[in-house]
């Protein structure tokens, strides 16, 4: 079991380090045509920050019922 959580986390990084600036760019390019450079680049910063936050509370639940279950250590 150890073999296929490892190789969801390598998985989960490297789709990261894929959609992740493509996703930033894309915020970046439709707030740069709104806005002042310097208000773009907040944007972009603000936009993914709560997104991040907004995936660490989803998971959240997931990891507290494996916890419960006794299927992490």
């Amino acid at each position: 079991h150890h073999g296929i959580a490892f190789s969801g986390y390598n998985i989960a990084g490297s789709l990261g380090f894929v959609v992740g600036p493509l996703i930033g760019g894309g915020i970046f390019t439709f707030l740069e045509s709104r806005m002042p450079l310097i208000e773009a680049y907040r944007g972009t910063f603000v936009i993914t920050g709560i997104f991040e936050i907004a995936c660490a509370l989803i998971s959240l639940p997931f990891l507290i019922r494996l916890a419960r279950a006794g299927r992490v250590k």
